[in-house]
């Protein structure tokens, strides 16, 4: 029985978190190629990704994600899968951004990523709230990001390689 409410706490810990970064990420600058969803600890220009140190706190160690068998080490596995996600992203967009030599560019570039980011967080939410209340919604949420930042990312490496091309 200790072990499903520390379970359950956990994920209720690990959603709360999850919400409570995307809600603070709607404040994120320009220069944010990741989720809002992730709290700012750089400088602007580089973003961030999701940190799953409060699920660490919750867990008397760091889960086996080939292995997880319970529904806070999956959901901890997905915030991480998501948090790797995000990191490659950022590095393909700094790339990027690294390239485009014209001022009018590089903000379409920006205001096109934060489009992207409002995107994919309402998805991500609509996707987790089909199982609302559910401890698997910071799996789910965790997932969806971690999906969508993968395809962001080769559409970010396909205008990285015409711009190389140029």
């Amino acid at each position: 029985m200790m072990g499903k409410i520390l379970t359950t706490a956990g994920a209720i810990a690990l959603l709360g978190l999850v919400l409570s970064c995307s809600q603070s990420a709607n404040s994120s600058t320009e220069n944010v190629a990741v989720s809002p969803a992730t709290p700012r600890t750089e400088a602007p220009e580089s973003a961030v990704s999701p940190s799953p140190e409060s699920a660490i706190a919750q867990s008397p160690s760091t889960p086996d994600c080939d292995n997880a068998t319970t529904q806070m080490e999956m959901n901890f596995c997905a915030a991480q899968d998501a948090k790797d996600a995000d990191t490659a992203l950022n590095q393909v967009y700094q790339q990027l951004r690294g390239t485009i030599n014209n001022e009018a560019q590089t903000q379409r570039l920006i205001s096109a990523q934060k489009a992207w980011i409002t995107f994919r967080d309402a998805d991500c939410e609509y996707s987790q709230r089909r199982y609302d209340g559910g401890s698997i919604m910071p799996m789910i949420y965790s997932s969806c990001i971690a999906d969508r930042t993968r395809q962001r990312t080769q559409e970010l490496q396909m205008y990285l390689e015409d711009q190389q091309r140029l």
